[in-house]
């Protein structure tokens, strides 16, 4: 990466050169499972859904709003648990909200971490005893545990590794339906297109910043607008099995805890404690006290952060626990694109915020 052109986060790029295959990848660890490859999460929950066939989900309270369009696009009523701001689940709750008629369960994992083991044998005592299906999401936890207490298990797989789409479902005990007809192409070749030329332009081999950033952007908008359950492109099917799963655990875990040793300033907290052995960072989320401005300030220095989630379902605005989140949390890059001296780099910035805040 040419140094006037050094960023850190935002989409992945893709380099062809690359892309050979690789041991311990994802779909080796998948072996034991039954699996389908779609083109993004939301198709794979969507295709479970399906297979269920229920009519009422309980949801955790923190949550993507596309999880939510996926059960209501499948007819699904929907009720929500609650998620406080440490991420773990209120279990008295939930042993009230399952005496009700939901027949979908869907669990969540946060930022790599797992919910605790009492909690999840509990929980899979509670819903074997009233006929509730698990699905567990494993998008946060994917390179910790594939499973816990799932029958069935889904994930978007693009926030793990450079993919233009794709998602997953897969279970060990149940049935999914086939893999459905491939996508329509356009949002897949758009953001492989757009990887390809993020990676050109940060080795100094093009100029077309602009260009990848209106086709990632284009890719969004149109993926929003599909309705449709679709495959993964067989591009990115191809490409799944370029990626050392094992590697990419190792350094983000590495870097997460290198991170962590170095930043220090008031404004700012981790909002995971220290990550236990085996637990792989999905990022590395701090609390802000105005998360907004410093943001903004971290976009100022190249360092690009997504924020999980925007509140836009006003539902949920009745647990105080999501709104802290919602507006405190932000998640700090540690991938394997990275390095200690990107670590660095981040821990340096971080820590000069209280003198550069507006």
């Amino acid at each position: 990466m040419r140094e006037d052109r050094y960023e850190i986060g935002s989409e992945f790029a893709l380099d062809a050169a690359l892309l050979a295959p690789q041991a311990d990848t994802l779909i080796d660890r998948l072996q034991p499972y039954r699996t389908a490859f779609y083109k993004n999460g939301r198709s794979a929950i969507r295709s479970v859904l399906r297979q269920i066939k229920g009519k009422r989900a309980l949801l955790p309270s923190y949550i993507c709003q596309s999880v939510i369009d996926a059960f209501e696009r499948e007819n699904y009523a929907v009720m929500f648990y609650t998620i406080r701001t440490d991420f773990t689940m209120d279990m008295d709750e939930i042993m009230q909200l399952l005496s009700g008629e939901a027949d979908v369960f869907l669990l969540m994992h946060y930022y790599g971490t797992l919910q605790s083991t009492d909690d999840l044998q509990q929980l899979r005592e509670l819903c074997s005893a009233g006929a509730v299906a698990i699905v567990e999401d494993t998008t946060h936890s994917l390179l910790t545990s594939l499973h816990t207490v799932g029958d069935y298990c889904v994930a978007s797989l693009r926030k793990w590794f450079a993919l233009p789409d794709g998602g997953v479902a897969y279970s060990l005990d149940n049935e999914l339906s086939d893999e459905p007809a491939a996508a329509e192409p356009s949002f897949a070749n758009a953001r492989a297109a757009g990887m390809f030329l993020k990676g050109l332009y940060l080795d100094g081999l093009s100029e077309e910043n602009e260009l990848y950033r209106q086709l990632f952007v284009g890719a969004e908008h149109r993926i929003d607008q599909e309705l449709e359950v679709g495959a993964i492109s067989t591009f990115s099917r191809q490409v799944l099995d370029t990626f050392h799963a094992g590697n990419a655990a190792g350094i983000r875990s590495g870097n997460a805890a290198y991170l962590a040793e170095r930043l220090n300033n008031r404004f700012v907290r981790p909002a995971i404690g220290m990550y236990g052995e085996g637990e792989c960072p999905f990022f590395y989320p701090l609390y802000v006290v105005d998360r907004n401005a410093f943001r903004g300030y971290l976009n100022r220095n190249r360092i690009y952060c997504p924020v999980h989630w925007p509140i836009t379902d006003r539902r949920l605005l009745a647990w105080s626990a999501v709104r802290e989140i919602s507006e405190h949390v932000i998640s700090i890059p540690i991938d394997q694109r990275y390095t200690h001296a990107d670590m660095n780099y981040i821990a340096k910035i971080v820590n000069e915020y209280e003198e550069s805040r507006e």
